[in-house]
């Protein structure tokens, strides 16, 4: 009987010391668990300080930066003068690197000067009278000289109309990897001034690298943009004129 007792009591202090055991495994996973969080907590809150006070030097950079090029926008005479056609700051700091090669008529001509300002790295090959048969001479003689930038702009078909096989021999000289812009013409006196169109027109369609300027469209209700012959552009029509070249060139480069 004593002995049953005491294998009793041996019993008890077995599942007692187990229950003790338990209950402090329980308070250490408990404490562990307790401090794992709150290491988690405090890492989560210093990586939410480092973000915030990232993204306000970010801002505070962006911010001052905005302000240095607003400053140097205000001051630039450039770009004073031409925002109202809706050129911007960065495009213009752009186009001063820019080379461009210009072939065209007196309409292009007369406005050398001033696509000078906005490209000055340019190469105008611009003449009186100039017809579209007579530009494939002129590239080939400019890529002699290495004067054939990878950005080309067209203006011709003023002085007439022209075919298919003179596009041909034009896009057989700038090939396929230049970017071309061809201006088409406002010449309302004249019986070609349609097919010229329609032949640059058909030049977009058929060239993927070729691009339309649209002079004819932007010009063609302001009278008052143009000289008493009604095509060469005014002194207020020349804006109208090199600024459209302007934007379409730079819009196509930002692509």
């Amino acid at each position: 009987m004593h002995e049953k007792k005491s294998n009793g009591k041996k019993i008890a202090a077995i599942i007692i010391a187990i229950l003790v055991l338990v209950v402090a495994g329980g308070g250490i996973w408990y404490g562990v668990q307790a401090n794992n969080n709150r290491v988690q907590a405090e890492q989560a809150a210093k990586k939410r300080a480092a973000a915030a006070s990232s993204a306000k030097k970010k801002a505070a950079a962006e911010s001052s930066s905005a302000a240095a090029a607003s400053s140097q926008a205000a001051a630039d005479p450039l770009f004073g003068k031409l925002k109202q056609y809706g050129l911007t700051y960065p495009e213009l700091q752009y186009a001063k690197t820019m080379p461009v090669t210009f072939v065209g008529d007196s309409v292009m001509l007369g406005s050398e000067s001033f696509l000078k300002e906005i490209f000055p790295k340019m190469t105008m090959a611009a003449d009186v009278s100039r017809q579209a048969y007579g530009v494939p001479a002129v590239l080939k003689k400019l890529n002699s000289e290495n004067k054939l930038a990878d950005t080309v702009v067209l203006g011709v078909g003023t002085n007439g109309t022209f075919t298919a096989d003179t596009t041909k021999e034009i896009m057989d000289v700038l090939g396929s990897k230049r970017d071309v812009f061809w201006i088409n013409v406002h010449v309302p006196s004249q019986p070609w001034e349609a097919q010229s169109n329609a032949q640059i027109k058909n030049a977009t369609e058929k060239y993927k690298n070729v691009h339309l300027i649209d002079w004819y469209t932007e010009a063609k209700n302001h009278t008052d943009w143009f000289a008493a012959d009604g095509f060469h552009p005014s002194t207020a029509g020349q804006p109208h004129y090199y600024t459209l070249v302007a934007k379409q060139v730079l819009q196509q480069a930002a692509k």
